[in-house]
């Protein structure tokens, strides 16, 4: 079997509607089955968003899996463009548990782009919970 594992990590300003923006982080791994210049893989870690939320500032950590396709140079290489969904469950007691779901779209091979302050990584989420539904984006740097 020729599997692949990768580290993933990002860093991102989230954005929400009427809040503050918002420290966003991931840390995880990547694991693609079958690497070739067109492959799918699927990615599990945390999300680390640091709010203030009121006159508090709440640190969330979220369990996610990604899954999606990345298109890469040559098999085995860092991946020139990748689209996924993800998913995990978000637990606060300022904002409330909730489902998290989203999809994104990152440029791991063009992360030196970054000492330019261009943003390779570009996601959009919604914390799913029981009162309401709060939609996020976020804009960073991810390989």
């Amino acid at each position: 079997m020729d599997l692949q594992l990768l580290p993933s990590l990002a860093f991102a300003v989230g954005l929400q509607h009427e809040a503050p923006a918002f420290f966003h982080s991931w840390v995880g791994v990547s694991v693609i089955p079958r690497p070739e210049v067109v492959t799918g893989f699927v990615a599990g870690g945390v999300e680390i968003d640091i709010k203030d939320i009121g006159n508090t500032t709440e640190t969330t950590v979220v369990p996610t899996l990604r899954a999606g396709l990345s298109v890469c140079e040559k098999p085995r290489s860092l991946p020139i463009v990748s689209l996924y969904a993800l998913a995990g469950f978000k637990r606060s007691p300022l904002e409330g548990n909730a489902v998290r779901t989203g999809i994104g779209v990152t440029f791991p091979a063009l992360l030196p782009l970054a000492e330019a302050g261009i943003p390779t990584m570009f996601e959009g989420t919604a914390d799913v919970g029981p009162l309401e539904t709060v939609y996020s984006f976020r804009v960073g740097w991810s390989f």
